[in-house]
């Protein structure tokens, strides 16, 4: 139910209660920066999402690429390795939907792993790096 509607619902309310018309302007006003408030954290959500996905789709100078089984991973500042896996395609993070199922990514790619390989392959790394 959007904003709009819970706000004319709680007016309607309001006038079949019999409250005064003090009561519910007060209410009215509540209502419109209710609503404007929700308008409002929408718009900077939406910003936000895009801001993330252009955050993921830009490549990380800062962290060194590590290229293991077909797929990217990040070194963090202090050595250790990022568990999140990266597309070789498109270096955007990949998914999945469950642990049992091979990883995917928006632009088609599929991993040759699941993600409950993940732990395995980041000590296969770590032994490669260490040896």
């Amino acid at each position: 139910m959007s904003a709009a509607n819970i706000a004319k619902d709680a007016i309607r309310i309001a006038h079949t209660a019999g409250l005064s018309k003090d009561v519910i302007d007060l209410l009215e006003r509540k209502i419109t920066l209710l609503s404007d408030q929700v308008t409002s954290l929408e718009t900077e959500n939406a910003s936000l999402q895009a801001k993330i996905d252009q955050l993921e789709r830009e490549p990380r100078d800062d962290a060194p690429i590590l290229k293991h089984r077909g797929v990217a991973f990040h070194r963090r500042k202090d050595g250790s390795i990022e568990d999140t896996v990266y597309c070789p395609k498109c270096e955007s993070p990949l998914f999945s939907a469950s642990s049992s199922i091979p990883m995917t990514c928006h632009c088609g790619f599929v991993a040759p792993f699941k993600v409950r390989d993940i732990p395995t392959m980041i000590s296969e790394i770590e032994a490669e790096t260490r040896a």
